[in-house]
């Protein structure tokens, strides 16, 4: 959508549906606990099926089988001795290495993965959480969120406007990210 248009009218929500969506998504936060995620989801399916099978049928499949593609390639990527051993070999466990491993990792595989590769091989949490945050920004597959609402828009143009902006934001905020870990390090 071209920046100049009204955005759609928001409807009044369905406040059965969203009570019953609220209820179902709880019940699989707690499915998860206790690893029983794929009979919630079954179950989750199910309802929907009885109560609301137009509901199913608006569901973006492709992006759901892209993010859950995107897991299981990443959990055999994680277990890949040689990366490993490779990231085990890099300065990457404190400060701005970790920080800017995170930034970099981001960009080619996506906040949540690369926050999920360096999690064995980064010691320092805030430089990861701050290289995964900034690391959404620039390249759109930076962000789920951002392919997301790239995929959302619907403009090949959008790409372009995106990445004026996002390139110069990740440059700017790397490098003010970078040097308040290098100020944090040495004060």
């Amino acid at each position: 959508m071209p920046l100049h248009e009204e955005p759609p009218q928001l409807t009044e929500p369905d406040h059965r549906l969203l009570a019953l969506s609220v209820a179902l998504f709880a019940g699989v936060v707690g499915a998860l606990e206790i690893h029983r995620e794929l009979p919630a989801l079954a179950i989750v399916v199910a309802i929907f099926l009885i109560a609301r099978p137009r509901l199913l049928a608006e569901v973006d499949w492709a992006l759901l089988a892209t993010i859950g593609l995107m897991f299981v390639v990443l959990r055999q990527v994680v277990a890949l001795s040689w990366l490993g051993r490779l990231l085990a070999n890099l300065p990457i466990g404190h400060g701005l290495g970790a920080f800017l491993a995170a930034v970099i990792i981001s960009q080619v595989m996506s906040n949540v993965p690369a926050a999920i590769l360096l999690q064995n091989h980064v010691h320092d949490l805030r430089a990861l959480v701050a290289g995964v945050n900034v690391g959404g920004y620039g390249w759109m597959t930076g962000s789920l969120a951002n392919l997301i609402a790239l995929r959302l828009a619907q403009d090949k143009g959008v790409v372009g406007d995106f990445h004026r902006l996002s390139i110069p934001f990740l440059l700017g905020a790397t490098l003010l990210v970078g040097a308040w870990l290098v100020f944090r390090s040495t004060g």
